[in-house]
């Protein structure tokens, strides 16, 4: 699979696109980084690049290591355009990361490859895996707003095919559990439901459902 536009425009709105290295202290350690989020050895202070050289050092990394890694982390699982354009975003952020040290734990160099949204991706949990998105807001210990905005965005992103064909989601009927685990991990996402995940279809689901919909009606 390659990563469509939805997928690159998620990154490049959260990354930037800034043709002079910059130190980005966020990250911990501090690292030298230049177009959209790219670092590397070759990539030091006093760095400048064109736009036509950004543009190709994004795709090639794309090409070369985060959509394969991605793909090797979830296997043949069943994958949706929007469910691998959010996890390649996640993957660009946090790293594809290794699954070969058992002893190192989730956000602490794991990545991708050993994170609960891979391996819940893969467990066909698909409300687990848009949950699991939001764990990965922090850095150096701290939460970033700009990492829990981006985390609320790839999440968003991976349920909307899974919520298709109906634009608007709506409640389903009460014996539906595996559809509502989905919808509120949708609605979670969006930030229009506070209650639990738990396949019910209580008020504060109705509540949420209803204010989706008058939004998408405005």
């Amino acid at each position: 699979m390659r990563t469509s536009a939805a997928g690159k425009g998620i990154i490049e709105r959260n990354e930037g696109d800034k043709l002079t290295a910059y130190l980005d202290r966020i990250a911990n350690p501090p690292v030298w980084t230049i177009g959209r989020g790219c670092t590397g050895p070759e990539v030091y202070e006093g760095l400048t690049i064109t736009q036509a050289e950004s543009d190709r050092m994004f795709d090639d990394r794309l090409a070369s290591e985060f959509e394969p890694g991605v793909m090797a982390a979830i296997g043949d699982a069943p994958t949706t355009q929007a469910q691998f354009d959010a996890m390649v975003s996640l993957a660009w952020n946090i790293g594809v990361g290794r699954i070969d040290n058992p002893d190192t734990t989730e956000n602490e160099g794991r990545g991708f490859k050993g994170s609960s949204v891979a391996r819940l991706h893969k467990a066909g949990d698909y409300a687990g895996a848009a949950s699991a998105f939001l764990m990965w807001n922090k850095s150096g210990g701290r939460v970033i707003d700009g990492l829990v905005r981006r985390r609320k965005e790839e999440s968003a992103l991976y349920l909307s095919d899974v919520t298709r064909p109906s634009p608007v989601p709506a409640p389903s009927p009460p014996h539906n559990s595996d559809y509502l685990l989905v919808l509120q991990a949708f609605l979670q996402a969006s930030g229009d439901y506070t209650g639990d995940i738990d396949g019910i279809d209580g008020p504060l689901t109705r509540s949420a459902v209803t204010a989706v919909q008058k939004r998408a009606q405005r």
